[in-house]
């Protein structure tokens, strides 16, 4: 990758900037303009002239990025491989400025009925979005289809029940409304 700045172009900016890329899988603008730049090993952002790396230690559920794709909730859809991964761009944008330290993806796989988690890279497209929102990624083993919009998601916590409590493994007389009062 290359930038042109002051009559000159500079090669690899990505290494100027610190980030660790070898190869660039892809490549997407999201609606507000930002350049998303998908590696081996670390997801990118160029935002007001700088870049922010994205990966692992802050909770990509994996640092290939094979395609990135933006649906119409403001979730990035990522393949990699070990199979799809969707991340809010608020929470990714909220990490770069500074107002977060985590953010959260939730990772697609077999047991949401994907015939393989491996995903394609090194061709383009390595993903597609038709104008219904359906996403397509290809994979070792055909095409895996992800409609964001028919997607419940639920961000409420589970309720969290305490029905016994063992010291030393040895059963308390504690009841859960009493345990909860003591806090």
């Amino acid at each position: 990758m290359s930038r042109y700045k002051d009559g000159r172009i500079t090669n690899t900016i990505l290494k100027e900037e610190g980030g660790s890329i070898s190869a660039i899988q892809s490549l997407a603008e999201d609606n507000d303009g930002r350049l998303w730049i998908g590696v081996v090993h670390e997801l990118f952002v160029l935002k007001d002239g700088k870049f922010f790396t994205f990966n692992t230690e802050n909770g990509l559920f994996n640092n290939d990025v094979f395609a990135i794709i933006e649906d119409k909730r403001g979730n990035f859809w990522i393949s990699s491989n070990q199979g799809i991964y969707r991340v809010s761009k608020q929470q990714l944008n909220d990490f770069a400025d500074g107002k977060s330290n985590h953010y959260d993806s939730m990772a697609y796989g077999n047991a949401n009925g994907m015939l393989s988690t491996e995903c394609n890279d090194g061709s383009a497209p390595s993903a597609i979005i038709y104008d219904e929102g359906q996403i397509w990624f290809p994979t070792l083993e055909g095409i895996s289809v992800v409609n964001p919009e028919s997607l419940q998601i639920n961000l409420l916590p589970p309720p969290v029940e305490i029905e016994n409590i063992e010291i030393d493994r040895e059963k308390t007389s504690f009841k859960n409304k009493e345990i909860m009062n003591n806090e």
